[in-house]
């Protein structure tokens, strides 16, 4: 009843109803991914409780800059939003000079969804065990061990060369393009570690892989008995990915307050909850100042190293 005398008050303010028609709503990632999976449900959910179909459209292409700059581009109407991540938002717009996409000037964040570890593992024949031995090894052996980051820029190719500026170690990284490839390199000891997503869990309770670390702040729900980096002795590490929802720059702020509003009663949902629960990420359900804050703290903190360690994206 809330929701709806919200919409109700808006609406006559606006001097319109809205939503009378379904809703776009951009995503720059593939479908079928798990985080995919979860975003689309948490915007059909958004979709119940205006009344309207959310339509979604997956726009591929350029590392997600397709996507981002149709909605940039997007009317303010309220009737285009999108999802991004912070691989977009700070990753890419750090290491990429061609790529200025800013929150309150290119967009406006609205609701930041969940956010995800990731797990460090290594092939059983590697000379290690743990964060400490894979350091050791690596120190002694300059330039000799291989690793996998995934793809270049990707939160995965970040945690490798965080820990070669904090540690000194010099570690070859491959990347590839996408998880699945690294997968299967570090499988067959292409490479001797790799950091990936939770779907690494299979393979390391058939023992094919050994689980090193996490990277968050915390420790992973899924991965309870690996320490974090910090725990294993990198004081202040954290690398993750974070998730949440944007609408195009200058839209009127009645219309940003009831986006925010429709996904904050989307993310309460047991569907979506349930499914949170399934994957093991870590649901975060905050609104536009905690997420442009959040934005603005990672440019600072992620965007230095990011060219310190020269990682230049195009």
């Amino acid at each position: 009843m809330l929701a709806m005398s919200f919409f109700m008050l808006s609406a006559n303010a606006l001097g319109q109803a809205f939503p009378n028609r379904p809703v776009n709503f951009i995503m720059p990632i593939q479908p079928g991914s798990s985080t995919e999976t979860l975003i689309r449900l948490v915007a059909q959910e958004a979709g119940k409780v205006i009344g309207q179909p959310v339509v979604i459209e997956n726009r591929l292409g350029a590392g997600g800059k397709i996507a981002m700059n149709a909605l940039r581009g997007a009317r303010k109407d309220g009737y285009t939003i999108g999802m991004s991540y912070n691989g977009l938002l700070v990753n890419q717009v750090s290491a990429d000079a061609s790529f200025k996409f800013l929150p309150g000037q290119d967009y406006l964040p609205v609701f930041l969804i969940h956010e995800a570890y990731l797990v460090m593992v290594g092939n059983p024949g590697a000379p290690f065990r743990d964060l400490q031995g894979l350091i050791a090894y690596a120190r002694s052996n300059p330039g000799k061990l291989s690793v996998s980051g995934s793809s270049r820029g990707s939160n995965s190719h970040l945690t490798w060369e965080f820990l070669k500026l904090m540690t000194g170690i010099d570690v070859v990284v491959v990347n590839y393009q996408g998880e699945a490839p690294a997968v299967i390199d570090t499988l067959n000891g292409g490479v001797s570690a790799m950091v990936g997503s939770v779907t690494l869990k299979t393979h390391m309770d058939s023992g094919k892989l050994t689980g090193i670390a996490t990277t968050g702040s915390q420790r992973d729900r899924i991965f309870t008995t690996l320490p974090t980096m910090h725990e294993a002795g990198l004081t202040g590490f954290n690398v993750s990915g974070w998730y949440g929802i944007i609408v195009p720059p200058e839209m009127p702020p009645e219309l940003v307050a009831r986006w925010q509003q429709v996904f904050a009663a989307a993310f309460r949902s047991a569907e979506v909850t349930n499914m949170i629960r399934e994957q093991g990420v870590v649901p975060l359900g905050q609104g536009a100042d905690v997420f442009a804050e959040r934005i603005r703290a990672d440019l600072q903190r992620v965007g230095p190293m990011i060219q310190k360690a020269g990682i230049k994206l195009e």
